[in-house]
């Protein structure tokens, strides 16, 4: 049997994802019945899938019991334990994770990992720092799951590091008894990291020093967010993770540093500097998969046995699988190995397509600027529709962007690497030599920044559908079988038979959705804010408010809204209409405009100038999006059956609290449902409307996050809702919603 690791790896994932996802009693009976199944066939081959998967499935089955399990029950607890991770260090907050002694003196815990997310005094911070043995009480929390279709599953995340959930604490609530209560090993590698990092930063600038430390040790704390977009954007993150690429470089360097060892020597003691070097940038997915990947090669080196690289991914996949499997979901890993896979498998057949293309000057720039292509070109044939199930894009700027910056790595990566040897000699004639390595860069960064600038090669995507997908790789691999065998006719005619299949289950789909008559209204979990997308009958796409808040920027738009309205495939805009500019309902709103295709916007007159007022007035001239500016009696018709009821604000703005006792009130109408919006309007508000309007609706939109300010029992008894909706952040410093306002709805309800 051919390759039998590859075999087993892949039945050992189809086992994870079962007993991680799928887990059920009745797994038992068919794995059972299965491999008797396969005993009496006598089949080898599978009766060892068969063995695989089952014990991947019962291993993983308890491994997700153990995590669903363990804290189970727990919220203020006392934990003892050594840090043994710092994970960021924000203004009012640091995280950092502990290796678990006992709870509440409990050492069935032990081992086991926690993330603690410390409140700090902006003026003293915090004292605690890795290898403290510390107590620590505080509330045990799991990671946050996912409340957005689609949404991010921040729990299994946690996961993923192997991290059972979160502890809240503050430093009053700190007890240090103990610093450097770790090995001797991992004490030094600490040591030698942060020596490395000072290095750097005493001398280099800054902005270099950051870039640097990111390139050589993966820490991309200090980088700026633009930069990190930058990166992004141009398709070259993958450099800022350390993987096969450092690998490589580490491999070099000592295979030359160590010639004088012999072979045999040299190749054992890279063996012990790959395993330092992973522990050193801290055991991420990508450096791990190449680490084994690379001792395996090397160990087959020393046996005389012939390396074969699909056997050695396998073999790392699988190891990092029984250590984690929850590193199954690790974006890391995903695309580390994906990324592998691809060259591996397309490698070649990339090569012998490009070698048709006629280059005038046959030299060696012609044939690296090739050999880029090929590699980035087969790296990415796996990983592109993953890319675009998990980040919306599809870029092709790393096509040019890689070219360019494999040339500079070939040079900033042994400078680095010169660089610190020499700081470790003399400060001050690394610093005397620092200029060359600071001006490459200096380029690097300004690669990443100009190529990020070439949109024309960046596509944001919907989500798309998981045959789109499945159809994708059947294709590939069908391209591999053609390229390999002889009944290439076979072939051709069975890829005919799939794309006929596929497109004609995207007609069946397309005629679904087309003959649905229904109107949706999906509430968005946008935190401390609000949010409703509505898609009427005749696909008019409607999004009311966006969430957002003043620290977090851009984040609401750019990790909520956009990604929820992408995997709902929706990149257009019929209508958005932005209740105020408070940065709770327009924030996430001014990002999608300017990432979507959006028609007309409606809005209400404006007694407060404000700076999100001016960024949407900027960004509707830029991309010249039709403005409504609607006021009381209005009426906005939406198609046949769906219009909206402008109830408010009137001509005459109140001044007290103006941008919430002005919010657009809006009465949504289809048939006999109705819906009504209310902002963030208070009872001055709500007491002029109440007498003018006849409320009554199916649902309200409770005004301003359930606000004791707000709902009054006049205007509730008026609207007198089946449904009331409010939008509230968990545990918002706004304690909203109010007890008050809650015992007022169910008042209505009895």
């Amino acid at each position: 049997m051919k390759r039998k690791f590859v075999i087993i790896t892949i039945s050992y994932i189809i086992g994870l994802i079962w007993g991680l996802y799928f887990y059920k009693n009745i797994a038992l009976i068919f794995c059972i019945i299965f491999v008797i199944i396969c005993l009496i066939r006598k089949n080898t081959c599978i009766l060892m899938i068969a063995l695989t998967i089952l014990i991947s499935c019962f291993y993983n089955g308890n491994i997700k019991k153990k995590y669903d399990l363990k804290y189970k029950g727990l919220e203020n607890i006392e934990v003892i334990g050594t840090i043994v991770e710092e994970q960021s260090t924000q203004e009012y907050s640091k995280q950092y994770v502990i290796k678990v002694i006992s709870i509440d003196g409990d050492t069935s815990f032990k081992n086991t990992h926690l993330l603690i997310n410390e409140k700090i005094n902006k003026t003293d911070g915090s004292k605690v720092k890795y290898g403290d043995l510390v107590s620590i009480v505080g509330e045990f929390k799991l990671g946050k799951i996912k409340t957005n279709y689609k949404g991010y599953n921040y729990n299994e995340y946690l996961r993923s590091k192997k991290i059972y959930g979160i502890l809240e604490t503050q430093a009053n609530n700190i007890k240090i008894y103990k610093n450097n209560n770790i090995n001797l090993y991992s004490k030094n590698v600490h040591k030698f990291y942060n020596l490395i990092k000072q290095k750097i930063y005493l001398i280099l600038p800054k902005d270099t020093a950051n870039i640097c430390v990111a390139l050589i040790l993966g820490d991309k704390s200090n980088l700026e967010k633009d930069v990190i977009e930058n990166f992004s954007e141009s398709s070259l993150s993958h450099i800022l993770a350390i993987s096969g690429m450092h690998m490589s470089y580490i491999i070099l360097l000592f295979s030359f540093i160590l010639k004088f060892c012999g072979k045999k020597n040299s190749k054992v003691i890279i063996i012990f500097i790959i395993v330092l070097f992973c522990n050193l940038v801290g055991n991420s997915e990508s450096i791990v998969r190449a680490s084994f990947m690379a001792i395996i090669h090397i160990i087959g080196n020393l046996v005389n046995r012939k390396s074969d690289s699909i056997t050695n991914l396998s073999i790392s996949a699988l190891l990092i699988l029984i250590i984690n499997p929850y590193s199954i979901k690790s974006m890391s890993f995903i695309l580390s190995f994906g990324g592998t896979l691809g060259i591996i498998l397309f490698y070649k057949l990339i090569k012998n397509k490009i070698d048709y293309i006629k280059l005038l000057n046959k030299n060696a720039i012609t044939k690296y600027v090739k050999e880029s292509i090929v590699i980035s070109l087969s790296a990415n044939i796996i990983i592109i529709p993953i890319i675009a199930i998990y980040f919306n894009k599809i870029s092709f700027i790393f096509i040019i962007s890689n070219i360019f910056a494999n040339i500079l790595l070939s040079i900033i990566m042994p400078l680095i690497f010169i660089f610190l040897f020499l700081s470790f000699i003399s400060v001050n004639i690394a610093k005397f030599l620092s200029f060359i390595l600071n001006s490459f860069l200096y380029l690097l960064l300004y690669l990443s920044n100009i190529s990020a600038k070439i949109k024309i090669l960046n596509f944001i995507v919907c989500t798309p559908y998981k045959i789109t997908i499945a159809f994708y790789y059947i294709v590939l691999i069908l391209i591999l079988i053609k390229n390999n065998i002889k009944c290439k006719y076979i072939i051709k005619k069975f890829l005919r038979a799939i794309i006929t299949i596929y497109l004609l289950i995207c007609v069946i789909v397309n005629f679904i959705k087309y003959i649905d008559t229904n109107m949706y209204i999906h509430f968005i979990d946008v935190g401390q804010g609000d949010s409703t997308l509505i898609i009427t009958r005749s696909n008019k796409k409607i999004l009311v408010d966006g969430g957002g808040n003043e620290n977090g920027k851009d984040y609401i738009g750019k990790n909520i809204l956009l990604p929820y309205l992408l995997d709902r495939r929706i990149k257009d805009l019929d209508y958005i209409m932005i209740s105020h500019f408070d940065s709770d309902h327009c924030k996430g709103i001014l990002y999608v405009m300017e990432k979507l295709n959006v028609k007309n916007v409606i809005i209400s007159m404006q007694g407060k100038n404000s700076e999100n007022y001016n960024n949407f007035c900027e960004i509707v001239r830029n991309k010249r999006i039709n403005v409504i500016v609607v006021k009381s009696n209005m009426k906005i018709k939406i198609d046949k059956d769906t219009y909206f009821d402008i109830l408010w604000p009137e001509k005459s703005l109140i001044k007290e609290n103006i941008l919430n006792n002005n919010s657009i009130v809006a009465k949504l109408v289809y048939k006999n449902f109705s819906m009504i919006f209310t902002g963030d309007i208070e009872l001055l508000a709500e007491e002029e409307i109440a007498k003018k309007y006849n409320l009554k609706s199916t649902i309200l939109k409770v005004a301003h996050h359930g606000s004791k300010n707000s709902s009054c029992e006049k205007f509730l008894e008026k609207v007198n809702p089946n449904i009331a909706l409010i939008g509230v952040g968990e545990d918002n410093k706004f304690g909203h919603p109010s007890i008050e306002i809650l015992n007022r709805l169910d008042k209505i309800r009895l």
